[in-house]
């Protein structure tokens, strides 16, 4: 079990907001809803198909829970057609990903990184960061975003398949780097960049960002075992 090159938290997240608004079918991992997909899944999980507008879904991309993180660790992009099973990824439930999971734990103790798995019994989200979850919820709601809180989330755990960068505790003298722009900052603190600039605290690009109409030359990210501030 290995970290599939080129899969990361930031990507986990980026392809399963493009799926947002998307329909959810069990038994599915991003293919595109087709006749055939829906009739053969209906004759195998019967329960999960008696509802009647599949047929107005058909050209749609389609994810269960779990199917949400297959679709994208089996994709090439969040458009394209999966390939069952590629990237040496197993075929496993929500279950069997969380075994896989080396760090784990009660929901209580889950560091603030977004990209992290979070689990309830027989179901599956991703946490993307600033309380939220984007997760396919079942088929009355299809792909949605939610909150962290409220929704009974138990444990969490690292997709053991994607890099989520730098998480544990630095030493001091790796408590300090400078970067010249925002593009050269890793994953785990462009993911914490591009929450500001999704609130409209911070505007610009790679070149400089704005605060208060101000340009800004210095952002200080404190990072500790994930906790950014």
């Amino acid at each position: 079990m290995a970290i599939v090159n080129g899969k990361s938290a930031a990507g986990l997240i980026a392809y399963c907001e493009a799926q947002l608004g998307r329909p959810y079918w069990m038994g599915t991992f991003g293919q595109v809803a087709t006749a055939s997909i829906y009739n053969y899944n209906k004759q195998r999980l019967g329960g999960y198909y008696t509802a009647s507008d599949f047929p107005s879904q058909y050209g749609q991309k389609v994810h269960d829970c779990i199917g949400l993180i297959k679709g994208y660790l089996w994709s090439e992009t969040p458009e394209s057609e999966p390939k069952y099973a590629s990237n040496s990824v197993p075929d496993v439930n929500e279950a069997g990903m969380y075994q896989l999971s080396e760090e784990k734990g009660a929901i209580s103790t889950m560091p603030d990184v977004p990209g992290m798995l979070v689990y309830l019994p027989g179901h599956v989200g991703v946490y993307i960061g600033g309380g939220e979850v984007i997760e396919a919820r079942g088929h009355a709601y299809g792909v949605v975003k939610t909150k962290l809180s409220g929704r009974g989330w138990q444990t969490w755990g690292k997709c053991p398949y994607i890099d989520y960068g730098q998480t544990e505790v630095k030493g001091e003298e790796d408590m300090e780097k400078i970067y010249n722009t925002t593009e050269d900052v890793p994953d785990w603190g462009k993911a914490t960049i591009a929450k500001l600039v999704e609130k409209k605290y911070l505007e610009g690009n790679g070149e400089g960002l704005a605060l208060n109409d101000t340009m800004l030359r210095l952002l200080v990210i404190n990072d500790r075992a994930g906790l950014y501030d």
